[in-house]
């Protein structure tokens, strides 16, 4: 049900990522949450793309880099 797959289901990671990342502290995601995060962007997307009749299945979502922003990054190394 969708013209352009690979575009849809790349926009409703990035904004299903942004909302999960969005409401949580920047120290749980780069040390203790990846888990957790990865599990709720999952169902994120495939709520998103089942509502679109998508025919899709999710598997898995895999966060393979967090790291603090370039301007921060000595400083939250400091700390941790």
């Amino acid at each position: 049900n969708l013209q352009n797959p690979d575009g849809t289901i790349k926009a409703v990671a990035e904004s299903a990522m942004r909302e999960v990342i969005g409401r949580r502290n920047i120290q749980a995601i780069l040390t203790t949450e990846q888990a957790s995060i990865a599990s709720e962007v999952r169902d994120i997307i495939q709520g998103t793309l089942d509502a679109y009749g998508a025919g899709v299945v999710v598997n898995v979502v895999q966060l393979q880099a967090a790291q603090p922003p370039a301007q921060v990054r000595e400083a939250f190394f400091d700390v941790n």
